[in-house]
Formats: C-alpha cells, structure tokens, sequence
C-alpha cells in the first residue's frame, strides 16, 4: 500500500460529489458561478464540474510523468 506522504504518489483526483461538497452543496455551487437551479443552469453547473475534473486529471498525469 502506497504512503499518503511518498512525494512520488499520486494525489487523488477530485469527484463530482466532492467538488459540489467543497462549495457545501450543489445550490452554493450554482451561485458561485452566478447560475440558478434550472434545467439549463445545471447543465452549465455540469460542464464547469467536468472541466474541473479534467483538469485536475491532466495534473494527476503529469505529476505522474515528473
């Protein structure tokens, strides 16, 4: 089992529900970024979600990588 403080380990991605957690629930996380509870709101709410993920992916592979 891999150490949590081996500086060569790689960090955990991030989730959906942790994400939405970190802004204390999904209707924070709308209004942090001036979108409403709607079926097209949430939509949006999605996309940035995901961009987020791959982001924090990318990072996760080139931490790899180094």
């Amino acid at each position: 089992m891999p150490s949590s403080t081996n500086p060569k380990s790689t960090p955990p991605t991030s989730t959906k529900a942790s994400i939405i957690k970190a802004y204390g629930g999904r209707p924070n996380f709308q209004h942090s970024f001036g979108l409403k509870m709607t079926p097209d709101d949430l939509k949006e709410g999605d996309h940035i979600i995901e961009t987020f993920l791959e982001q924090d992916r990318q990072i996760a592979n080139e931490q790899k990588s180094s």
